[in-house]
């Protein structure tokens, strides 16, 4: 989705809002555990300050992914802001802004980016989830297993008859 910023970049302190819905589902989130079900909403505002462009949004999304430690599949929702400069020619004071190519900034890829930068690590269904049981697998989150919980480390095998 391209923004036409002709307009602001017209003349100085000039200022635009946007308000816009850009569909993901063709980007690969894979890696990061996620898909998009619904388009993701960004609103914001793009200003010139003498000749560098600042981008400046909200993005509000859902996204579909499994729990890290359970493997529940769960709908989490994600909500942040981002700043981005926008210059016509690099400079070294200008090292963290990109390049203004045309008129248009291309907001779906710089969301993207944005998303990929504010995805958890580790997704989790609930701060306290319980994981599933290593030996008999059962979601320890809706029922207790009866499984033997001791835990030894295998480094330790050849101690562990010491003291018999």
């Amino acid at each position: 989705m391209l923004l036409d910023i002709s307009a602001v970049l017209k003349s100085s302190m000039e200022k635009l809002k946007f308000e816009n819905e850009i569909d993901v589902n063709d980007v690969d989130f894979s890696e990061f555990d996620a898909n998009f079900p619904e388009s993701v909403k960004v609103s914001g505002n793009v200003k010139n300050v003498v000749g560098v462009v600042e981008l400046s949004a909200h993005v509000d999304c859902t996204y579909a992914t499994t729990c890290s430690r359970c493997g529940e599949n769960i709908t989490k929702n994600l909500s942040f802001d981002f700043e981005q400069t926008y210059v016509k020619e690099q400079t070294a004071e200008a090292e963290d802004a990109l390049t203004l190519e045309g008129k248009t900034i291309d907001l779906k890829d710089i969301v993207c980016k944005n998303i990929v930068l504010e995805l958890p690590l580790k997704q989790l269904c609930k701060e306290d989830c319980k994981g599933i049981c290593q030996q008999c697998g059962t979601n320890l989150n809706h029922k207790q297993c009866d499984c033997k919980t001791e835990y030894f480390n295998p480094q330790f095998e050849i101690l562990k008859g010491l003291f018999d």
